[in-house]
């Protein structure tokens, strides 16, 4: 059976203090304290990983997917723009492309010469026409 001197010598061997005489709490205390100090110590490295984890997705993480949504966005209007850009490109490209075109220019200047004279009148009755059979 345990007695107090073997609970002493029990606590001496692991380098624990049994604390005054008559009380034997120093021991358990000790032990306590210990035994939370070894559990902090084992878990630190996870509460550690967690919380650098969460100041990342704090601090660089929901920044960077605001600005990846903003340059997104930015990159749909630039590239209707582009593809406006690009349509009225052609468009000018084809203008030019006529305007050097020698039969066009004297179309042109046909249709703003004939713009300035009345316009011709029909002496030969259509269908559609007022005199016509029908």
């Amino acid at each position: 059976m345990g007695t107090r001197g073997d609970k002493q010598d029990e606590d001496a061997g692991l380098g624990l203090d049994p604390g005054p005489e008559g009380t034997g709490d120093g021991g358990r205390l000790k032990r306590g304290v210990g035994a939370v100090l070894g559990g902090v110590a084992y878990w630190a490295p996870v509460v550690l990983a967690l919380a650098f984890l969460l100041h990342v997705a704090n601090k660089s993480l929901k920044p960077a997917l605001v600005e990846k949504q903003r340059l997104e966005q930015r990159d749909a209007d630039l590239r209707s723009r582009e593809t406006e850009q690009l349509r009225r490109q052609q468009e000018l490209e084809t203008q030019l492309e006529a305007l050097d075109d020698p039969i066009y220019q004297e179309r042109v200047r046909r249709m703003e010469s004939q713009t300035d004279a009345p316009p011709a009148k029909v002496d030969s009755p259509t269908p559609y026409s007022e005199g016509a059979d029908g």
